[in-house]
């Protein structure tokens, strides 16, 4: 019962849960489990939730692969994002403890300083992307074909 598959969206453990609990319920009703125990089964019904717990232990570990893929992804939406028009630096007013204004002072822009911290943490997401994650997205988002400038053709014969 592994239905947690490559690329999926990440669920929730409770989603996790939820689900299993479905496929178990539709493998293994309620009524067999108990018929089981009664007529001494009980191996057939250890096997079975033994193979239950691998199999969400891998539906566990491909979600977290997933959920890993999927910030990849976004990270990259992230990463190519435009900067914000407007200066990066604007000049804002100081006041004194009783309200009066006193200076200046040049700091980052707000909508600077949200773009670059955005940036910086999508960077790390892309930069500490396993291997695996690199690939599929590949596999996934394979390079388009451009044509050659000079004759036309495809460039990649």
């Amino acid at each position: 019962m592994i239905f947690v598959k490559k690329g999926d969206k990440p669920l929730t453990e409770a989603q996790i849960h939820k689900r299993t609990q479905r496929f178990l319920h539709l493998e293994m009703p309620a009524w067999k489990r108990e018929r089981a125990i009664r007529t001494g089964g009980t191996d057939m019904l250890n096997e079975a939730m033994t193979q239950v717990e691998l199999d969400t232990d891998s539906n566990r570990s491909m979600n977290a692969w997933n959920a890993s893929y999927w910030s990849y992804v976004e990270a990259l939406r992230i990463v190519a994002l435009p900067a914000p028009a407007g200066d990066r630096e604007v000049e804002r007013p100081v006041y004194d403890d009783e309200g009066n204004q006193t200076g200046t002072e040049i700091v980052v822009s707000p909508d600077w300083a949200e773009y670059e911290s955005q940036q910086v943490v999508a960077q790390a997401i892309v930069d500490g992307a396993d291997q695996t994650i690199l690939d599929y997205y590949d596999e996934q988002n394979p390079a388009p074909v451009v044509d050659d400038p000079v004759d036309g053709l495809p460039a990649e014969r």
